[in-house]
């Protein structure tokens, strides 16, 4: 009986730290990153490299790009300055039909749950909204080797 009354506490102090090292495993979403670092861009200083004159046509060089030009991400003005703490702009999409259909009255092993109209609702938005990563565009300019900007 002593030695149990010994090893209980000791039981109970590795269950105890075994659930603290998987606290990171409960996290359900990564916590998002405001500011990414985004590397410059490695240029050569070799005059040779540099594109010729006729090389910076902006019609020629549209007239390549044809309709794979992006006019919001190939821009060669600064992007307009938003609200930094008013949340982005997303698009509001339909949820997907399969989520829609989503049967959440039976278990994997087969047995029956009862969910009410509440709960599914709120765990189908839930699905829904952890799905798709928000992704933050940031500029970064890329010299005159790379894009002429207008004078």
């Amino acid at each position: 009986m002593g030695s149990i009354t010994r090893a209980l506490p000791l039981l109970l102090l590795l269950l105890c730290a075994h659930g603290a090292a998987a606290q990171h495993y409960l996290r359900l979403r990564p916590s998002p990153s405001e500011h990414l670092p985004v590397p410059d861009l490695r240029e050569d200083p070799d005059p040779e490299h540099d594109p010729r004159e006729q090389d910076l046509s902006e019609k020629t060089l549209r007239k390549k790009l044809g309709s794979h030009f992006d006019s919001n991400f190939m821009s060669i003005h600064l992007p307009t300055q938003l609200n930094a703490s008013a949340p982005p702009d997303l698009p509001r999409l339909p949820m997907p039909a399969d989520l829609k259909k989503l049967n959440l009255t039976e278990t994997p092993y087969g047995r029956r749950v009862k969910v009410g109209k509440k709960a599914r609702r709120k765990f189908h938005m839930y699905i829904f909204k952890s799905r798709p990563f928000c992704v933050l565009l940031v500029w970064k300019y890329s010299t005159g080797s790379a894009w002429k900007r207008r004078a």
